[in-house]
C-alpha cells in the first residue's frame, strides 16, 4: 500500500481564515515588555545559575535548592544568616528535606525557621556541639518546635572542648 497525496493548502483562503472584526488589533511596545519583565520573579533557571555563581554551589546542589521556590527562598533565608554557603546547602537538603520527606509536609509548613536552622549550623560549625549532635538537635527542633538553644540545654548536649573545662572534669573523676 502507498499513500498519495491528493491536494494541498497554502493559502489562508484554503483554511477558510479571515480576521476577527470584533477584535482590536494588540500593539506590545517595548516599554510594555519591559513593565511585564520587571514584574516577573526570578525564574528557575536564572536562581539555580545565581546560586551557583553567587554561593558557589554545584550544579546538583542549585537544581535541588531551586526546584521550588518556597525551598529556594528557605536556603536563602538560612544561608544569608550564616554565611556558610555549601554547609547550609547541605542541612537544607539533607536533614530538612528529609524529615519534611519523612512527616508529609511541604518546606512552607515546615517547623524549624531558616532562623533556627542558622542557629543550629553555627552551633555545629562554632564547635558548640558536634555534627552528629546536630542532626539530633534538629530532629527534636522539627517535632517540638524548639529553639536549638532551648534543645541543647534540655538534652545537656553541650560539648565541651576546653583545655580547663576537660582538666577539672577529670580531676574530679580522679578524685
Amino acid at each position: 500500500s502507498i499513500t498519495v497525496s491528493m491536494r494541498s493548502k497554502e493559502e489562508a483562503h484554503d483554511y477558510r481564515y479571515f480576521p476577527e472584526p470584533d477584535l482590536l488589533p494588540l500593539i506590545i511596545d517595548d516599554a510594555m515588555i519591559k513593565d511585564v519583565r520587571d514584574a516577573m520573579p526570578e525564574l528557575p533557571r536564572a536562581k539555580r545559575e545565581r546560586f551557583v555563581a553567587v554561593y558557589g554551589l554545584p550544579e546538583y546542589d542549585a537544581g535541588v535548592l531551586t526546584a521550588t521556590r518556597a525551598l529556594a527562598d528557605y536556603y536563602e533565608n538560612a544561608v544569608g544568616l550564616t554565611d556558610e554557603a555549601k554547609t547550609t546547602s547541605n542541612w537544607v537538603m539533607g536533614e530538612v528535606l528529609r524529615m519534611l520527606k519523612e512527616t508529609g509536609r511541604e518546606i512552607s509548613a515546615c517547623p524549624v525557621s531558616p532562623a533556627s536552622l542558622a542557629e543550629l549550623i553555627k552551633m555545629v560549625t562554632g564547635g558548640g556541639i558536634s555534627g552528629k549532635m546536630g542532626k539530633e538537635v534538629f530532629e527534636e527542633m522539627f517535632n517540638t518546635g524548639k529553639s536549638p538553644a532551648e534543645v541543647v540545654k534540655d538534652k545537656g548536649l553541650a560539648q565541651i572542648s576546653g583545655e580547663d573545662e576537660v582538666g577539672a572534669i577529670i580531676d574530679s573523676v580522679i578524685e
